[in-house]
């Protein structure tokens, strides 16, 4: 035994740093992995049940290497064999990670231009140094490192004088929100933006400033968009605008046809939320009414964050791609769009009414409340910060929700169905989703005779009936939306796959079925 220990002693001399890194290096998969199932997958419901399959035997692999070689083998090599394995492993589950909380595409995409920056450097300091010769002559050679530098100034020059070209990178959207549509684009570079429909022309403005932007919402009035039945998006590329020098570019416009909700065959809704950015499955299965299709709703977790507006470009594409941009869209928003360093702006983005992301909006004889409750952490949470003050805006919204319920405007003439639309399906949890505050919103809807709730959040499909120990709510909820074809309580890894909810109000009748991405009924309720 002392043989033994006198060697290992003698090795862990001889290697010094290797042994260190190598070991650091091997621990370090297993615990990225367990740390992040600790703190992170217990809170992600259903999310969590598919995550097993990553924890396999390859995340031991590179510490049982490191293990064996300091017990029996000594070998040099393998303790790099380990350092390797393990570097190897960690970037595969950070990457598995990634693309389980649909973060991968947002890390990649968003990080481009600073890869791009960094390789061109890179290549160019090394090409000055006479690090790539291509067999060239030393004439040859110093044109093409010269060509190069010039790659990287001109590369640069575009980047800080925005001199790229305008084109749209989504369509528009139409938000429906009380009696305005609030029509959102984006676009490749900033510009300035304006709608036309008819010979009136709205802009993207406030106090005759034009905002200049790569994303643009312009209000119009919605009876105004109803009879038209078309409008026109136009954007001006904006290269540079300081104070005494703004330099214009090109100037880029497309026209729309438009069509408002006909019920006259029934009122064909689809609700979908959660897809996180993914977007052909989620597409695919909100085409479930196909040319019915009389309202998209856009119910929550549409992105992953407020921190860029490449996410909000992905979010109008996917909507723009279902609707065809000619039909009306209402969303709320999901607790992902409660966080992010962009999050004042979000009313820029979003459908809202003053700044806010409650408000109701009616169509023919059923009006839709739409609530938000803003992020599902308390304030005392660890992820929550200074910079967030949901308390009081859930205060001021159940204020307005008690005054809408208690002024009977939900008793307008004409108003036969109320239908409850929110990311977080707070009824089934009141205690944990706020207490007071949303039972006394939930007494409010029950007060309005609202008939079902559509929410999300939950990564789940699921019908409750009302008056359960599932859903304390008079009326029932409908918790419509999963990264999955045909798992209700459990998601697929990725975004290949989706399932939502399809609504059909006709007469006094509503049907619920929740769809796929084949647009296969996997089941379907009766209200």
């Amino acid at each position: 035994m002392t043989k033994v220990f006198e060697e290992l002693k003698e090795f862990f001399r001889a290697q010094k740093v290797l042994f260190t890194v190598s070991l650091i290096v091997a621990l370090s998969p297993v615990v990225f992995l367990f740390a992040s199932w600790f703190f992170l997958f217990e809170k992600m419901y259903y999310t969590e049940p598919y995550m097993p399959a990553l924890v396999g035997a390859g995340v031991f692999i590179a510490f049982i290497i490191w293990v064996l070689d300091v017990i029996w083998w000594h070998k040099r090599f393998v303790l790099w064999l380990s350092l390797v394995w393990g570097a190897l492993s960690f970037v595969g589950i950070f990457t598995l990670l990634a693309v389980a909380l649909s973060k991968f595409s947002y890390f990649f995409i968003a990080g481009m231009p600073y890869f791009v920056c960094i390789f061109l450097i890179v290549c160019t300091i090394i090409a000055w140094r006479g690090g790539i010769r291509f067999h060239l002559n030393k004439i040859g050679y110093r044109i093409f490192c010269i060509i190069l530098t010039l790659a990287v100034i001109v590369t640069s020059i575009f980047g800080i004088f925005n001199l790229q070209p305008v084109y749209y990178k989504s369509d528009a959207v139409v938000f429906a929100v009380e009696d305005e549509y609030q029509i959102c684009w984006s676009t490749s570079t900033t510009t300035t933006g304006c709608v036309q429909i008819g010979d009136k022309v709205y802009s993207d403005s406030d106090a005759g400033a034009l905002h200049v932007a790569k994303t643009h919402k312009v209000v119009v009035p919605r009876a105004v968009l109803d009879e038209a039945k078309a409008y026109t998006v136009v954007s001006s590329g904006v290269a540079t605008n300081r104070a005494y020098l703004i330099l214009k570019t090109s100037t880029v416009q497309k026209q729309y046809a438009f069509r408002p909700v006909d019920t006259s065959d029934g009122f064909q809704i689809y609700n979908m939320s959660d897809n996180h950015l993914y977007k052909g499955a989620a597409i695919r299965a909100s085409k479930y009414w196909g040319d019915k299709l009389d309202l998209l709703i856009a119910n929550g977790d549409l992105i992953n964050d407020v921190s860029d507006e490449w996410q909000i470009a992905n979010m109008y594409d996917v909507l723009a791609r279902i609707t065809g941009s000619s039909r009306p869209v209402v969303i709320s928003r999901g607790n992902h769009e409660a966080y992010g360093s962009d999050l004042a702006n979000l009313p820029r983005y979003f459908g809202s009414y003053d700044g806010n992301f409650y408000y109701t909006v009616r169509f023919d004889d059923t009006m839709f409340v739409v609530l938000d409750l803003g992020n599902d952490q308390k304030s005392s949470s660890p992820v929550m910060s200074t910079t967030y003050d949901f308390d009081e805006y859930r205060r001021t919204e159940k204020a307005w929700l008690e005054n809408l319920a208690a002024n009977n405007t939900w008793q307008a003439d004409g108003i036969n169905h109320v239908i409850a639309v929110c990311h977080i399906p707070f009824p089934i949890n009141l205690q944990k989703y706020f207490g007071d505050v949303s039972g006394s919103m939930m007494h409010s809807l029950e007060t309005m005779g609202t008939e079902f709730m559509l929410t999300g959040h939950r990564h789940k499909i699921l019908f409750c009936e009302p008056n359960t120990q599932e859903n304390v709510a008079s009326f029932p909820l409908v918790i419509g939306s999963i990264r999955s074809d045909d798992n209700p309580d459990h998601e697929s890894l990725g975004g290949t796959r989706f399932t939502g909810t399809a609504v059909l109000i006709d007469d006094s009748n509503i049907n619920v079925r929740f769809t796929n991405s084949k647009h296969e009924v996997l089941s379907d309720y009766s209200i």
